[in-house]
């Protein structure tokens, strides 16, 4: 496995998991975790075994604090900023955004700024009850630079995203379960056990149909109409019926119905 200073990197079984780890500064982005994460999110997207993957914060207080301090003096240069925008920030969040497997953000604690637009760009997310969410960077003048500004608006109503945006608001586990931004509310000491038993029960799917399953949601959302978006869902599912694959899990099914209809 490689040898990562600010995160850990690991794979157990089919299942990837990458672990913020600074929990003394909040998990909080300096520029070293942000060159490592560069590299440990496309290489962990890159392993053939992997089947699905979790990213979480260590500790308890926060899952990402968002950058670190000494990062916002990078912000004062035009050049500097479009790299930590675009070549860090978008790296990373893409890299996430577009694994041909799922990845679920198991949070607890302090889910804010860039930590929140880490999460926002994974397919699902376990969350603490002790956690909040939020992106911050209004009160300092700016805005979610790392996708927060296009993802939030998709993933809640939004109008309430533009309430959090504009004021820097933050709100707890449950809201976020109610507007729908996460997808289980458990507590602090479940929450990576709950992902990981998530990803387990992902990871013993066919992988062809969840790797075909995130292509056709990905690119349904950037359809311009439900007419394309359907044509590309029923030719995806077209290349799966004749997959070698499909028939192993397709085909027990077959016969466990027909059992069951005898018995009937």
């Amino acid at each position: 496995m490689p040898d990562y200073q600010y995160l850990a990197y690991e794979i157990e079984e089919n299942i990837g998991k990458i672990t913020l780890n600074r929990p003394e500064k909040r998990n909080a982005l300096n520029a070293e975790l942000i060159a490592e994460l560069k590299e440990a999110v496309p290489r962990m997207n890159a392993e053939p075994e992997v089947r699905c993957a979790v990213i979480t914060g260590a500790g308890n207080k926060a899952f990402c604090a968002g950058a670190d301090l000494p990062i916002f003096d990078t912000l004062r240069e035009v050049e500097k900023a479009y790299a930590y925008l675009r070549n860090d920030g978008g790296t990373i969040t893409r890299a996430l955004e577009t694994a041909e497997f799922p990845w679920i953000a198991a949070v607890k604690g302090a889910c804010v700024a860039g930590g929140l637009e880490l999460a926002l760009s994974c397919d699902m997310i376990v969350a603490g009850e002790n956690s909040v969410f939020g992106v911050l960077e209004i009160n300092i003048g700016l805005l979610p630079g790392w996708g927060g500004t296009v993802r939030l608006p998709r993933a809640i109503p939004v109008r309430k995203a533009k309430e959090l945006i504009f004021t820097g608001a933050m709100i707890d586990a449950q809201e976020a379960l109610r507007l729908g931004l996460v997808n289980r509310v458990v507590p602090p000491e479940r929450v990576e056990d709950e992902a990981m038993d998530m990803a387990r029960n992902i990871a013993s799917k066919s992988r062809a149909a969840v790797r075909a399953g995130m292509n056709i949601i990905g690119n349904s959302l950037a359809c311009a109409s439900i007419d394309a978006a359907l044509a590309l869902e029923r030719g995806t599912i077209m290349t799966l019926v004749e997959a070698e694959e499909t028939r192993r899990y397709l085909e027990p099914a077959i016969r466990m119905m027909q059992e069951a209809e005898k018995k009937s």
